[in-house]
């Protein structure tokens, strides 16, 4: 996907932290979600999402044109909210296939939704009491291949914008019901794959630019004063290589950036721990497998709350798997394995991730002959 600028490499002060497979604590799945009306192909859990009690799960086949379900947990269950669609989507829309979380408030890309001459689209939904509605949708070329929210703040990434091969990120701010672009980012380097995934926490913003094996991703780190963003800095990994699909996922809570590198040391991956410091950022810690398998992929989809982060690893086993880690001071270990109940090989467990506080969700996109599902897991 992309091809990007110099970038500032971090390996000075580096923790490298492996997994101990054999001896280390498998997590208690606490529930296994699924919609009604999935049927075969549908793809539900390629994209999660999680804020508290809301668990999203996106399943962009869904009757053609894509579906995202909503989940709320009340006591120790967890149930079926709602089914969101976009008013205008059709066949071949993609909806669902990036979703994210905040609160009340939920945005879905459509990535190749079409109107008109107009391809792709992002679409914000609220909630009042248990009902979900549509209130805004962003149409532009492609948008909606990555989301992000937090608060009153959208980002929309496309990494293919208009078709020039140069992404972009739209990021919209809500007052009241409306909501106003702010903001259009960009890299500025052709075929880079900017904003393939991207993330937002408070007024930090962290844009993945995945070049697919041409050279070395990086992540671009963003930071918002007033209503004028500016980049902060240029992360890779300290040891990756143009070969290791660096910045193929992304997050951020707080100071602390994780980008996964899913093909590092042929396949077995990793996933690279970044924070920001008084004179900057840099790299604190590469977290791997200490007994991996060439193509587990671990690192394919990575999530962050606090100091707890998770990293799929969708191949891990032939079924997938997705593992937490625990930061103490400045030490990441590895915290818990999370197998997915029943699972069977090709499920790709791990294929999608997200983290809020204790709690994680893992998405299995392939499960059920494709039909997908996603699973419940407390820390």
């Amino acid at each position: 996907m992309k091809q990007t600028p110099r970038a500032a490499s971090f390996a000075s002060a580096v923790a490298v932290i492996a997994l101990a497979v054999s001896g280390t604590v498998v997590s208690t799945q606490t529930a296994k979600l699924g919609a009604g009306d999935t049927a075969t192909g549908d793809a539900f859990g390629l994209a999660v999402a999680v804020a508290g009690t809301t668990a999203v799960a996106g399943a962009q086949s869904h009757a053609g044109h894509g579906a995202v379900y909503v989940f709320t947990k009340s006591a120790s269950s967890w149930h079926e909210q709602a089914e969101l669609k976009g008013t205008d989507t059709s066949a071949g829309d993609s909806f669902g296939s990036s979703v994210a979380v905040s609160g009340s408030t939920i945005v879905v890309g459509a990535p190749n939704h079409h109107s008109g001459r107009t391809t792709g689209a992002a679409y914000i939904f609220t909630r009042t009491g248990t009902k979900w509605t549509q209130q805004f949708e962003d149409r532009a070329s492609n948008a909606g291949e990555a989301v992000a929210i937090d608060g009153t703040t959208v980002a929309i990434g496309s990494a293919k914008s208009a078709g020039t091969g140069i992404g972009s990120i739209d990021i919209f701010v809500r007052s009241g019901t409306s909501w106003t672009h702010q903001a259009t980012l960009k890299s500025g380097v052709l075929n880079d794959g900017f904003g393939n995934a991207i993330s937002l926490s408070g007024n930090e913003l962290a844009v993945a630019a995945n070049a697919s094996g041409s050279v070395i991703g990086h992540v671009y780190v963003y930071g918002r004063a007033g209503k004028t963003w500016h980049r902060q800095a240029t992360l890779t990994g300290g040891d990756t290589a143009s070969t290791d699909d660096f910045a193929q996922s992304v997050a951020i809570s707080g100071t602390t950036v994780i980008a996964g590198a899913p093909l590092h040391a042929n396949g077995d991956g990793a996933a690279y721990v970044f924070v920001k410091g008084a004179h900057g950022w840099s790299q604190q810690a590469r977290l791997t497998e200490s007994s991996p398998i060439a193509g587990d992929m671990f690192g394919w989809a990575v999530g962050i709350s606090g100091s707890e982060a998770i990293a799929g690893a969708y191949q891990r086993g032939g079924t997938g798997a997705a593992f937490t880690f625990l930061r103490s001071g400045t030490v990441w270990s590895h915290d818990k394995t999370e197998h997915a109940t029943g699972s069977v090989i090709g499920d790709e467990v791990g294929w999608s991730v997200a983290q809020s506080a204790s709690t994680s969700v893992v998405g299995a996109p392939s499960a059920s002959n494709g039909a997908g599902t996603a699973y419940i897991f407390l820390g």
